[in-house]
């Protein structure tokens, strides 16, 4: 085999390999920064961080249903668990949402939920998932925790593990080893 396709095997072997995403932290979802308040009624933005080609993301809430609970009312707050800008680019782009379900009287807000439905890649970085309403019960100022977070992060384009495309590349080397004016039967 010529040394001339020698490296261009491993040159493509390379280049492949180093394109390959190598994440070492999944993305998080967590309570995003609200002010505590005497008034009656808050939102809390539920942000993500560390996306990276973001497919579906779903979270629910733990609080203290003594002082704070959701706040749903049919007529003056009939959405109290909205989408945030970043899985549908604000509008822009094709998306799930799924509000959950509600269990003020367990301090529970269960089973929000959402995806990217649109072309590849997915929103990637840092945002806010969901907006929640909550209306103060007692002091306002217990904590408001995420649980049972889940992410699933995709990848827009596959990348063949690197022995596939040693393999590949050898092929491709043999192939053209071959002298042009031999034909085989």
């Amino acid at each position: 085999m010529p040394k001339r396709l020698i490296v261009i095997a491993l040159f493509i072997v390379s280049a492949c390999a180093a394109s390959y995403p190598d994440r070492a932290e999944a993305a998080t979802i967590t309570v995003g920064t609200y002010a505590a308040t005497t008034l009656p009624f808050f939102t809390v933005p539920i942000e993500i961080h560390g996306a990276s080609d973001l497919v579906l993301w779903q979270f629910g809430l733990e609080f203290d249903p003594n002082d704070v609970q959701v706040y749903y009312d049919p007529i003056f707050n009939p959405d109290p668990v909205r989408e945030g800008p970043f899985t549908s680019s604000g509008g822009a782009k094709l998306s799930l949402f799924v509000p959950g379900f509600i269990f003020n009287g367990l301090g529970l807000l269960d089973g929000v939920a959402g995806g990217y439905l649109d072309l590849p890649p997915g929103p990637s970085g840092d945002g806010v998932l969901a907006y929640v309403d909550f209306i103060v019960i007692g002091t306002g100022r217990s904590p408001i925790a995420v649980v049972g977070a889940s992410v699933t992060e995709g990848s827009s384009a596959a990348v063949p593990e690197p022995g596939t495309l040693l393999l590949v590349a050898g092929g491709l080397a043999a192939a053209l080893k071959r002298r042009p004016g031999r034909r085989y039967s």
